[in-house]
């Protein structure tokens, strides 16, 4: 169940918005589960991991990990899930049926829903001013891609 997001700092608000695409993004796969091909929701997958949950990861691994003390447990399930996620996307590039896919849906609104009602809440309670626009310069030189999928199969359903 994806959780209704809150209103985030607006230096970490670009991380929210991305985690809005993703709920849209599970959203489109859901829907199109068994009216249209495995393949054609596997090419667009891979173009959302590329494009959107690839960067994501970065950004959060690389901006903001360095901000939480050493050994900080929301480090380690952070890391963790970024792990699990990055393998489910490995098998579904290899193959893998819609009960792969609907576990990859859940696992991702899992992750979703943990860095909004836990992760970021943290760097918002714990983090001052300067830091915070510190974070927002670094996410502005590493955007997310703004390129957009040219096959929206999930509208006609």
């Amino acid at each position: 169940m994806e959780t209704q997001l809150k209103t985030r700092n607006p230096k970490l608000a670009p991380l929210s918005a991305e985690h809005r695409s993703g709920f849209e993004f599970v959203g489109q796969l859901r829907k199109s589960f068994g009216s249209i091909p495995v393949d054609r929701i596997r090419d667009y997958t891979r173009w959302y991991w590329k494009n959107h949950i690839k960067p994501h990861f970065y950004q959060e691994e690389k901006i903001l990990l360095p901000y939480l003390p050493e050994g900080h447990l929301l480090a380690s399930r952070l890391k963790d899930e970024h792990q699990y996620i990055r393998n489910l996307v490995l098998e579904l590039d290899k193959g893998g049926d819609i009960s792969l896919f609907c576990r990859f849906c859940d696992l991702l609104v899992e992750h979703i829903n943990f860095e909004e009602e836990i992760f970021f809440s943290w760097f918002e309670q714990n983090l001052d001013s300067l830091q915070l626009t510190a974070i927002s310069k670094e996410l502005e030189s590493h955007p997310i891609s703004e390129i957009k999928w040219d096959d929206a199969f999930w509208v006609s359903l």
